[in-house]
């Protein structure tokens, strides 16, 4: 249980930290650069993190592996996965990072064709910025991975932070002076540079990790980090990343780089409020692992019924608090300026904010397990219905369509298919999840709309200090209905957590 909360608080200050930077950085790119290279910043980050569907299942894979040698007398060997692992992500990375120092020297050919020559200068220097970040931060993961399978996962969030808190005094030594693009990727390379290194020399300094040494990897670990286990999570990582930052680069694409900015600006805050939430599930996830290698499928139940009671109340308290103080929100942190004014934007991104978090609970579940390949054809259909509906809506719903189209997906049918699947996955009757979560949640539901209702009504038309006043009182009495509820289940509730965990 001490592991847990370690990692979970560890967790919660690297989000914080990065909730920091967003909050201070978008309306500092915005003021200082302009919506163009704005958008162009995130459609550079957002290109990092969608490359990573190439290689980032490995942490998965990794993960389930490692946590699996820890549990059973008969798995693979801590190092030699972690060496495999290290391999894969060095190899693939370092292709990735050729490929974007080769399109940063198209700058002003293919694209920029237009552009300022400083400008031109700025995105080629960018690339090769991006380039380096990347190759660095992913080889970084597999010490990760190492760290999280160890349930250290306090030392894999602290090096989150790490990498964070360089970046941010980067930025406030020398982005502020001089705003340029390629001035922001360098920062997040010495981000990466940092963290990398004093987490490598950690892992050797405490014994968890030998000396460098090169060896053929065993053939059997990579059979199965490649084939048995990375098949599944490579092609279920390749739909999720799509509908994670496919959004971006299709408006991009579509409406252009100013149009991401307004679109980031409407999701952003929901999309960090899923981060935040989804957390408790996320490092619950090797927790998982070990239950199951233990005691089998049906062991997991309990630990999964308790926190998925807890995720549908905190996304339901989430989603609401968005739905009415969603456009607050958004004022406050880019100005009124920049803040889109229609109404149910903020509505249909609550109610889309609620769906992402319970479903990733579900998520969660099936890569502790290593059954993600029971999902893959429900993530390639979401993928699909929603690129489909997002550009048959764009005449109607604009910078909102994509969020429009992945509520109507997620809502009519996938987050059906994804409970009824972790049901089967946890050995769970219908009865007992509705004993458990659905009769509890109807209930949390039914109190967080008219709360969050009455606490924005308090305040029509009032200044930022009264919103906020009326958002934290909000908080709180929503706080207290949680744990209200999970109080009352005594020995299923959260406040007997720590019993599971023991477990393992």
């Amino acid at each position: 249980m001490k592991g847990y909360i370690l990692g979970l608080l560890a967790n919660y200050l690297g989000l914080a930290l990065s909730i920091a930077i967003q909050i201070f950085l978008m309306p500092f790119l915005l003021h200082a650069m302009g919506q163009e290279l704005t958008g162009l910043y995130y459609l550079f980050m957002t290109i990092a993190n969608f490359v990573a569907v190439g290689v980032a299942w490995m942490t998965g894979a990794g993960v389930y592996l490692l946590a699996s040698a820890h549990s059973r007398t008969d798995a693979a060997d801590p190092a030699e996965v972690h060496w495999v692992v290290f391999l894969g992500y060095t190899a693939y990375a370092g292709v990735v990072m050729l490929v974007i120092w080769g399109w940063g020297v198209s700058a002003g050919h293919w694209w920029l064709t237009s552009a300022d020559p400083t400008l031109v200068v700025q995105g080629r220097n960018a690339c090769f910025f991006l380039g380096a970040y990347i190759w660095i931060n992913y080889i970084h993961q597999a010490d990760i991975a190492l760290f999280t399978a160890l349930l250290a996962q306090g030392w894999a969030n602290f090096y989150r932070v790490v990498s964070q808190a360089v970046f941010v005094g980067m930025v406030f030594g020398i982005v502020i002076a001089a705003p340029r693009l390629d001035l922001l990727m360098a920062a997040n390379l010495v981000g990466a540079l940092v963290a990398g290194g004093w987490a490598r020399i950690h892992l050797r300094r405490s014994g968890r990790l030998g000396p460098w040494q090169w060896r053929r990897p065993k053939w059997d670990l990579v059979r199965q980090m490649f084939y048995q286990k990375g098949r599944d999570y490579f092609i279920f990582g390749l739909a999720q990343f799509g509908l994670i930052y496919g959004d971006v680069m299709i408006i991009g694409a579509v409406l252009g780089p100013a149009k991401v900015s307004a679109y980031l600006i409407i999701w952003k805050i929901p999309e960090v409020m899923a981060l935040i939430l989804g957390r408790i599930s996320e490092i619950l996830s090797p927790y998982l692992t070990r239950l199951s290698a233990r005691s089998g499928q049906g062991g997991v139940a309990p630990l999964f019924l308790c926190t998925s009671r807890l995720q549908h109340g905190l996304a339901a308290a989430a989603g609401a608090a968005y739905a009415f103080f969603g456009p607050d929100m958004a004022g406050l942190w880019v100005g009124e300026a920049f803040r889109p004014e229609t109404p149910w934007y903020y509505w249909i991104a609550g109610m889309l904010l609620f769906f992402q978090v319970v479903n990733r609970h579900d998520i969660v579940l099936h890569a502790a397990l290593a059954r993600l390949g029971r999902l893959v054809a429900v993530q390639f259909a979401e993928l699909f219905l929603k690129v489909v509906l997002t550009l048959l809506l764009f005449d109607r719903f604009g910078v909102a369509a994509p969020l429009v189209a992945g509520l109507a997906v997620q809502a009519a049918a996938v987050t059906w298919i994804y409970r009824v699947s972790a049901l089967q996955e946890s050995r769970t009757g219908k009865a007992a999840w509705m004993r458990e979560v659905g009769g509890w949640w109807l209930l949390t539901a039914g109190l967080m709309i008219p709360l969050s209702w009455s606490c924005r009504k308090a305040t029509p038309g009032a200044e930022m200090p009264e919103v906020l006043l009326a958002l934290l009182v909000y908080g709180m009495l929503a706080a207290a209905v949680l744990l209200l509820i999970e109080w009352q289940r005594k020995t299923t509730g959260i406040f007997h957590l720590h019993a599971k965990l023991s477990e393992v």
